[in-house]
């Protein structure tokens, strides 16, 4: 039972890691149908501009930084419109570009003011197709868009112009070409990639222009179909750029790096299966990391920057994303149905861990501190784990909805997360995430005397970020008087805890601990609770902000603490108490009676013959009563016997309390105590049989002693197992004959009352002498003087009424 009653705290009591939340700052809708968040760009203030749209409108949105829309700006649907991205200018307006999809409406580029008012709207085409992907703002501050256009051709597109709205030059590349990448150099030189618009037309695509349009690169990948879908632009100036191909387009995961006049330093490949790479990580130290997806399964790879391979590592799941963290290892994530995985590892490709979940993951953010976030490719969750891989938790922001899935994870400069979502019917979905703070529940052991102190976690997700630097929280805490516990379980308290981020090192849990004192008393209870609430924090968000904290019993003991014996045709009686177990007497303070549940052993009474051996008598503690009292009747018959032992051994407690325990003392299975029945008190008395003749020459008993029961005076059979010793004298003051001339007692030093539960009375035998001489008859008198009585039955005394007795011996005349 103890056992049980510490799994038990254990159980309830030890979650506070899982425990660990992220508050939600706003999570919203901001269109209806199919539609998907494409860009948000966070403003000084706080605030965020938002492009989207899909099926129902194309929108900017701009939102407060706790999620109020302060403007909305949509343009009616022609088909499927969407803005896919935005940027703000120098001047604080909000340039978007968008369009609609390669067959549906156009081309689009919209101005608006720092109040939303809108500028200018130009559209690229007649509504048969086509849609900007990206825009970067230039360092002459013109501005670049590339795209796809419409029609038949549905070939790369790159737009140069003012921020009037003015076209400086407007250019196209390669058909059945989507430019979805852009990059603006340190010499306002224009570097874009693209891929095919399906796995058999089209190319994958590197450009490079210059200021004015003319190109200074121009490389196609050899396979149509081909795709590239990550590029950086590394230190030296060269251009380094992952991608592949769709399932049976016939490419291979790729890797291509371009000096920046075009030579080509490699472009290799690196599987012999159709496939892409998915996410490409660059490391200071002069490393290459790129995650693949290879139909159902994936491939990490690690590359020097001269493209010979670190390691090349098959896994049997696609990889969607790849990161470094701040330790310098590398996590990589991805997944198939029902299935995900996250995977870290040396720089060398070594393995550190590989953790399996039951969600196909897409989208990674790896933190300063090292910790592994990831959406879910299937719904809106997002799932966290430690440096060392554990689980810190897996929440569904949006619960009930199997139609979406958050497409990108944005990490704003506060530390703070954007996850931007896409649904066939839930529209348009942001959620934002922030560092925030939870108390976790707890349950506690009662002490056994005197005082214990429960200590409740509070756990903090994270610090924020202002202008870079890593923010002090506060939280207010106090303990509420709303729970069932009271001040006789406990001592209030209340304070403010401080999070300093020089107290934690990189990595590390950031928790602090409330310490509460909690009571003992001596009540055996149901678990009584209070709770605990965050308030006022400071820098930081409350994602938990009540924490109950359970009060439980430690586990009771119940013993037996007396009882008293009985007669024949009385009752025995059993006594249990209830105590903590260092022996302190409890009162029952639970909402029903303690059942004890018992049955009679194997004790020398015969059930049923002896005592009556009923168990349907019920046996409890009642509430509010510390102790139980059974009593047993015993049977009343003519046998006089050794004294009897009843068992009672109890077999279980019944509580009503599921969390307070109770048990037998040493945690037996069994318990039980004995009590003892004695035969009712018993007498010898004495009677005259007969007189005799003095002529008799044959011994004959003239005298008989009987064995009574006091009480009805019924005659009792010796069934002790021993003989029961009678001792007897001539009564001299009534006796006329003379003993030894006129009569002999036989038997008078071996007068026995034998055990074997035969006899019931003892017979003296007188010898009657003959004396011719003799005239007129005699008396014999005895009477009985004493017993030895047994020590293990009964008590065995001489009847005061019937001590005596008298005998005449009739002599001739």
């Amino acid at each position: 039972m103890i056992k049980k009653f510490t799994q038990l705290l254990i159980m309830i009591g030890c979650f506070a890691t899982y425990a660990q939340e992220m508050p939600v700052v706003f999570n919203k809708n901001l269109s209806e149908g199919n539609s998907t968040v494409n860009k948000v760009v966070p403003l000084e203030s706080g605030d965020l501009i938002i492009a989207g749209g899909g099926s129902s409108k194309a929108y900017i949105t701009k939102l407060s930084e706790d999620g109020k829309v302060l403007f909305e700006r949509t343009i009616v649907n022609r088909g499927i419109d969407s803005y896919r991205d935005i940027v703000v200018t120098k001047k604080g307006s909000f340039l978007a570009v968008g369009g609609g999809t390669l067959n549906v409406g156009a081309g689009r580029i919209s101005l608006f003011d720092s109040k939303g008012t809108p500028v200018f709207d130009k559209v690229f085409g007649e509504n048969d197709g086509g849609y900007f992907t990206t825009v970067k703002e230039d360092l002459e501050g013109n501005f670049i868009a590339v795209g796809v256009s419409g029609g038949i051709l549905q070939q790369g597109r790159i737009v140069k112009f003012t921020l009037e709205g003015k076209i400086i030059f407007d250019k196209f590349f390669d058909n059945s070409t989507v430019l979805h990448g852009l990059i603006i150099d340190e010499n306002n030189n224009i570097l874009s990639m693209g891929s095919s618009v399906d796995n058999s037309n089209g190319s994958g695509v590197l450009l490079k222009l210059d200021t004015s349009g003319v190109e200074i690169f121009h490389q196609i990948s050899p396979i149509a179909g081909g795709v590239y879908k990550e590029f950086k632009l590394l230190e030296d100036e060269s251009l380094l750029a992952i991608g592949g191909g769709g399932y049976g387009s016939g490419n291979s995961p790729r890797i291509t790096r371009i000096r920046m006049d075009g030579q080509v330093i490699f472009d290799k490949t690196y599987s012999n299966v159709d496939g892409i790479f998915t996410a490409l990580e660059v490391d200071p130290s002069g490393y290459i990391y790129a995650s693949a997806e290879e139909f159902d399964r994936g491939r990490m790879l690690g590359l020097r920057f001269d493209g010979t391979m670190v390691f090349n590592q098959e896994t049997d799941t696609p990889l969607t994303s790849i990161k470094r963290g701040e330790d310098t290892n590398i996590v990589a994530i991805g997944g198939k149905e029902g299935q995900g995985v996250v995977i870290k590892t040396k720089q060398n490709g070594k393995l550190i861990f590989e953790k399996k979940i039951a969600h196909a993951l897409k989208e990674l953010y790896v933190s300063e501190d090292n910790d592994i976030y990831a959406t879910t490719a299937k719904d809106f969750s997002i799932v966290k784990f430690d440096t060392k891989g554990n689980l810190v938790f897996d929440k569904n922001y949006v619960k009930g909805s199997k139609e979406g899935h958050y497409a990108s994870l944005i990490i704003l400069p506060t530390g703070e997360m954007i996850a931007l979502g896409t649904g066939t019917n839930i529209g348009g979905r942001i959620t934002k995430i922030s560092q925030g703070a939870t108390i976790n529940d707890i349950s506690v052991s009662e002490p056994l005397n005197g005082i214990m102190t429960a200590s409740v976690r509070v756990i903090l997700s994270g610090f924020l970020r202002k202008d870079g630097v890593r923010m002090p929280v506060k939280i207010s805490y106090k303990c509420l008087s709303d729970g069932t516990a009271s001040g006789e379980d406990y001592l209030p308290s209340e304070g403010v805890l401080s999070f300093l981020p020089s107290d934690f090192a990189t990595g590390s849990l950031i928790e602090k601990t409330i310490e509460i004192p909690i009571k003992s008393d001596s009540y055996f209870e149901d678990s009584e609770y209070f709770n605990v609430k965050l308030s006022s924090p400071e820098y930081t968000y409350i994602a938990k902000e009540e924490a109950k904290i359970n009060i439980i019993n430690q586990a009771a003991v119940v013993r037996f603490v007396g009882g008293s014996d009985a007669e024949e045709k009385g009752s025995l009686s059993y006594e249990l108490g209830l105590f903590s177990q260092d022996g302190k007497p409890l009162v029952n303070k639970t909402s029903k009676a303690l059942q004890l549940n018992y049955m009679f052993g194997n004790g020398s009474a015969t059930e049923g013959q002896d005592f009556f051996g009923d168990t349907k008598t019920v046996l409890k503690i009642p509430v509010d009563q510390s102790s139980a009292k059974l009593s047993v009747k015993t049977k009343d018959d003519n046998l006089f016997e050794d004294v009897e032992s009843v068992q009672l051994v109890l077999t279980g407690v019944e509580s009503n309390s599921v969390e307070s325990m109770v048990e037998f003392l040493g945690g037996a299975r069994t318990i039980s105590h004995i009590q003892k029945i004695k035969d009712q008190a018993a007498e010898l008395q004495i009677s005259k049989l007969s007189n005799r003749n003095e002529s008799s020459v044959l011994p004959v008993a003239m005298f008989k002693v009987f064995f009574t029961k006091v009480s009805d005076g019924k005659q009792l059979v010796n069934c002790s197992g021993s003989d029961i010793r009678v001792k007897f004298d001539v009564d001299a003051t009534n006796t006329t004959a003379v003993l030894n001339k006129d009569f002999v007692i036989l038997n008078s030093h071996d007068l026995v009352i034998a055990g074997n539960c035969d006899n019931m009375e003892a017979d003296i035998q007188v010898l009657v002498i003959p004396d011719v001489e003799q005239k007129g008859d005699k008396n014999i008198a005895l009477k009985l003087t004493g017993v030895d009585s047994l020590s293990t039955a009964g008590i065995i005394n001489i009847s005061q009424k019937q001590d005596k007795a008298m005998a005449t011996v009739l002599f001739n005349k």
